[in-house]
């Protein structure tokens, strides 16, 4: 009985250390978050946004960034881990073989966030919609 207590609480600790964790100034404000992945994208139209992501800033609920093209920035309001943006402002550069409607899109469906190690995944209820990543530099 003992030996089941104990695994029991080892499990937990390790589920416990591997689980999300909540927004704050330290792991999520005011970092570069590079974007890794749209779902439902092939590999090859993923490539295209290599340049893509963006940064929030704390001190005025404003995120900015690009989506791979052109800048982009606008407001944003968090709640936990809820977020909604507002439409914000873009540049207008002609953008070769990026379709910009596909990140704008992740930025009006996502009502989530969640970080998980360094990545953070917009989530639109519990479906993945795009998974950005801490840049360092």
């Amino acid at each position: 009985m003992n030996k089941i207590l104990l695994i029991l609480i080892i499990a937990f600790g390790f589920f416990a250390c591997t689980s999300t964790k909540d927004l704050s100034k330290e792991n999520f404000f005011d970092k570069k978050w590079a974007l890794i992945k749209i779902n439902g994208l092939s590999e090859k139209e993923n490539a295209t946004f290599e340049k893509a992501g963006l940064k929030f800033s704390s001190a005025d609920s404003v995120y900015s960034g690009s989506n791979g093209c052109n800048m982009l920035s606008g407001k944003f309001h968090l709640n936990g881990n809820q977020i909604k943006f507002e439409e914000g402002l873009s540049t207008k550069r002609f953008c070769v073989g990026i379709d910009e409607e596909k990140f704008f899109n992740i930025l009006r469906k996502t009502n989530n966030l969640k970080l998980k190690g360094h990545n953070l995944i917009f989530l639109k209820d519990k479906e993945v919609l795009a998974i950005f990543a801490d840049r360092k530099d």
